[in-house]
């Protein structure tokens, strides 16, 4: 049964274990009467090329899922770079890719190229570096607010800080790009996506220690600290 089961980039259901004998999944997002059942085949946060590339050379199918044939991703434009004019490079013609504003076109190569120049470079990056990454990738406006790159960025920022003590800016980064992060899964990976919720708890405690942080200044009373505290108790459980 579980081999009949259609594939989607954005799919409504999400394997609950490892499969053995027997496999279980559970509803990630809201399921209407007669909608189809669908979970996904490859990583949802790569970008839409990549997992195109894969569907076709692993599964011998173009995916024509809702995320896939919105060029827009769900308005997020996840697989797409902005463009000078304000517009994003997401209509794609063979080995070129048109700007959806001025019409624009880039060799898609070239994009590519760049986009696994800055992977590497955020993967090679250690936690103290990744401020400085931040400020290099919004100058070159490459990429954009939820581009997929941005997107890994935003979670290396929000682990560091559940995890670790990090010093001031990196806390000041992940509190201010969590909101961004949480957004985007929830829209590719659904409201109830195991890996929204594992963020938005990590979300919660980088709350929490800029909570102390504040009161810690002298930014929050005694009173203050204790509502909002109270506000994060429930996310943080």
């Amino acid at each position: 049964t579980v081999s009949l089961m259609s594939h989607s980039c954005a799919a409504n259901l999400e394997i609950v274990d490892s499969p053995a004998r027997s496999v279980k999944f559970v509803a990630k997002r809201q399921i209407g009467k007669g909608d189809e059942l669908t979970w996904s085949y490859t990583n949802f946060l790569l970008p839409r090329h990549n997992i195109q590339e894969k569907l076709s050379q692993t599964w011998l199918f173009d995916c024509q899922c809702l995320r896939c044939k919105d060029p827009a991703e769900f308005g997020l434009y996840y697989s797409s770079q902005k463009c000078v004019c304000g517009g994003y490079l997401s209509k794609t013609m063979e080995d070129r890719t048109m700007c959806d504003k001025c019409g624009k076109q880039v060799d898609s190569l070239t994009m590519l190229m760049e986009e696994q120049s800055m992977m590497k470079e955020l993967s090679l990056s250690d936690t103290a570096d990744l401020c400085a990454l931040l400020q290099k990738l919004v100058a070159g406006q490459i990429v954009h607010p939820t581009h997929h790159i941005m997107v890994r960025l935003y979670m290396r920022l929000v682990e560091s800080v559940a995890r670790n003590n990090p010093d001031a800016a990196v806390l000041a980064a992940a509190v201010q790009h969590g909101p961004a992060l949480l957004k985007v899964l929830d829209r590719l990976d659904g409201e109830e996506g195991k890996l929204l919720k594992k963020y938005r708890k990590m979300y919660s405690l980088v709350e929490f220690k800029d909570l102390v942080r504040r009161q810690e200044e002298g930014g929050l009373s005694q009173m203050e600290f204790q509502a909002k505290l109270e506000q994060l108790r429930e996310n943080l459980l």
